[in-house]
């Protein structure tokens, strides 16, 4: 797993490992002073030893570079925000089809549905699935029954769950 940090945070701290060891720091206090393990700390060192200070320092990122900006990207999260009912839709749902919808209007690019959920998770959301309620519930009906009927009909403990127990301990 990757460690927290930016490419070059994480750069320094290798460079730092190196510079202790130098100083005749041993990998397991190295470790405990960059909060990471010793196993890391040789495999730093031996890539030093290997290919020099040119082996520990960072290297690009890989993949695709961005294809929204981010100004698109905040631009996209405050359309996103305001919901799907102010974009034009029906519902307030927003599903990947109409993001992909959105974004091929307000900035002429085209994202694939199956990459929008990996897309919106770097933004910051995530997926919900919307809660079903019934078109003929009747709140004010459910609170009327609920102060009315509930109390009758719900059970009761009987007389020996009502018994209560004193503190003291008892051997078994």
């Amino acid at each position: 797993m990757r460690p927290y940090g930016s490419v070059k945070t994480l750069e320094h701290r290798r460079v730092e490992a190196l510079r202790l060891h130098q100083q005749g720091w041993k990998a397991p206090q190295i470790a405990a002073r960059l909060a990471t393990t010793p196993q890391s700390v040789n495999r730093w060192l031996r890539a030093s030893r290997r290919g020099g200070i040119k082996a520990i320092r960072a290297k690009p990122v890989p993949g695709r570079p961005d294809r929204l900006s981010s100004r698109q990207r905040h631009t996209l999260r405050q359309l996103l925000v305001k919901g799907a009912q102010a974009a034009g839709y029906h519902t307030d749902l927003w599903t990947c089809p109409r993001i992909a919808q959105v974004i091929r209007h307000e900035f002429r690019m085209d994202y694939h549905v199956n990459y929008l959920p990996r897309f919106l998770a770097a933004l910051g959301f995530s997926c919900q699935k919307p809660e079903s309620v019934a078109k003929e519930k009747d709140a004010a009906a459910v609170r009327q029954w609920i102060a009315r009927d509930w109390h009758r009909i719900k059970k009761t403990p009987h007389a020996a769950e009502l018994t209560s127990f004193s503190s003291t301990k008892q051997a078994f």
